[in-house]
């Protein structure tokens, strides 16, 4: 079960938008596009990739909002240790780190102005899809 939410920022005032109620998105285009230049902010090659190996992107133009989820089998005596590439993957070793509970955020997300956005959301899958997943993400409908 999930527990907790973290968002690693690069800056005190982007944890303080946060806090206040904010969401800040770009879209996928712009991570993928970040992540192609070296060392620049939390950018990844990768974002909206559907195959390994291969430019096949779904839904890049579509304002994302990652975070990192801490499941309740990750805390061990009340401590959650965070692999040492998880914070250098989001290049914030010298930032700041929020600490979202699951709950309030998910109740809080049923509030939000979408501007005509449909509101989704999951844990990201980091292996190959199944056939009919890659389908659904190809689906114009």
């Amino acid at each position: 079960m999930k527990k907790y939410f973290l968002k690693f920022v690069s800056k005190e005032e982007y944890a303080d938008y946060l806090l206040s109620g904010k969401l800040y998105m770009h879209t996928a285009r712009y991570y993928r596009d970040m992540g192609r230049k070296e060392g620049d902010g939390q950018g990844d090659s990768k974002e909206g990739n559907c195959f390994p190996g291969l430019e096949a992107f779904s839904n890049i133009d579509y304002p994302i909002y990652c975070l990192y989820t801490i499941f309740e089998n990750d805390i061990k005596d009340g401590v959650v240790t965070i692999d040492k590439r998880v914070v250098e993957d989001f290049n914030c070793k010298n930032g700041y780190v929020v600490v979202l509970e699951c709950n309030k955020f998910e109740k809080a997300l049923e509030k939000v102005e979408t501007f005509g956005y449909e509101l989704g959301g999951g844990c990201v899958k980091y292996a190959p899809l199944a056939y009919s997943e890659v389908e659904e993400s190809f689906r114009s409908d």
